[in-house]
């Protein structure tokens, strides 16, 4: 069941195209990384990002273990927001408590 009302669910029908612009856009990205991420080429020789990303998630010595989590919510939040619809919006009202006490330190 929905907690949409019938009115504003035909108003934004789901639609099933939302996940294509996404896989082009991580596509692009995808290459764009692979072939010119890791321009510096400073102590790892490889010219793709993930080659050095993944050397320093795998490494002990690198202290990095944290990427892991960091990877798994960025897919999270990517899964969430190409499944969302304009129904879902966030109210921006609600937000600005918290943005003034991230300012805030």
């Amino acid at each position: 069941m929905t907690s949409r009302s019938p009115a504003q669910s035909d108003r934004y029908p789901p639609r099933p195209g939302n996940w294509i612009p996404a896989l082009g856009a991580g596509l692009v990205a995808v290459v764009l990384l692979h072939f010119w991420g890791n321009a510096v080429r400073g102590y790892i020789g490889t010219a793709s990002l993930f080659g050095w990303w993944f050397f320093q998630l795998l490494n002990p010595a690198s202290e990095a273990e944290h990427g892991w989590l960091i990877l798994g919510f960025s897919a999270w939040l990517l899964w969430r927001n190409v499944r969302a619809t304009p129904a879902d919006a966030v109210d921006f009202g609600a937000v600005w408590p918290a943005a003034f006490a991230l300012a805030g330190g």
